[in-house]
């Protein structure tokens, strides 16, 4: 009888034939990407993009994003949750941003703080010129370095009459200050901006499509714990509900 339900019984699948289990997304309730996200997502980067390098560099305070859960980020997820929302709601429910707004309001401001933010590209300006201000007879790097130069590589240099010149106010300006009745010398600066500002954009634009190329392997197959998205995860998982908790 032993040998009966033995026989009977049905062998296991060996593991390589076994299909993966499908990946749930619990999440129906429409996209984040809607027109008034935008346009807080773009107004918000205006705004970070003004004061974070007046709190870094200017005032030396706390950094908004230079840290491993940013401060900026942070503020405007707790001013969407406790102060945004409810107030949506007291004049209809429908006008409350939805989990998925949030989450994404909260990740472009992850970007936005960064970028103008202390280690970021607030190193960008200062390489620029750097070389060229604080070079001295003894170091000899303005005699190596000017005649590979040109104007659009730096501002620390203006081509007149086909030989390169050392603007020297231009670059004193940014370390000392502009006098009363000095201007921004803009005419030395917009073609380096501009050139470089290319090559950091494309660079940015590599990053992003390298993460939408790894973005199924680590968050799906690998299930990584993207601490930054655990927090607000967490405090927004019911956004959505009917009694629309602030937290």
């Amino acid at each position: 009888e032993a040998e009966t339900v033995a026989a009977e019984a049905p062998f296991p699948t060996p593991p390589e034939f076994e299909k993966p289990a499908p990946v749930v997304h619990h999440d129906k309730l429409g996209g984040g990407v809607t027109c008034r996200v935008v346009l807080i997502c773009l107004a918000l980067a205006v705004l970070f993009g003004y004061i974070v390098p007046i709190i870094d560099v200017k005032l030396s305070n706390t950094f908004l994003g230079a840290a491993h859960l940013p401060p900026g980020a942070i503020g405007v997820l707790l001013l969407f949750l406790l102060v945004a929302n409810p107030l949506l709601r007291l004049c209809a429910h429908r006008f409350a941003f939805t989990r998925n707004e949030i989450l994404t309001v909260y990740i472009t401001c992850l970007f936005s703080c960064l970028v103008p933010g202390h280690g970021a590209e607030n190193f960008f300006v200062p390489n620029l010129i750097g070389p060229a201000y604080f070079a001295t007879p003894e170091n000899k790097w303005f005699d190596f370095l000017l005649p590979h130069l040109k104007s659009w590589f730096t501002p620390a240099i203006s081509t007149v009459n086909g030989a390169p010149v050392y603007n020297s106010e231009a670059v004193s300006a940014w370390y000392t200050g502009l006098r009363p009745d000095q201007a921004i010398p803009w005419a030395v600066w917009i073609t380096p901006l501009l050139a470089w500002g290319a090559l950091v954009f494309a660079s940015y634009i590599m990053l992003g499509c390298l993460s939408v190329m790894l973005r199924a392997q680590w968050a799906e197959r690998e299930a990584l714990a993207f601490p930054l998205l655990k927090l607000p995860l967490e405090m927004t998982q019911d956004v959505d509900r009917p009694a629309g908790g602030s937290l």
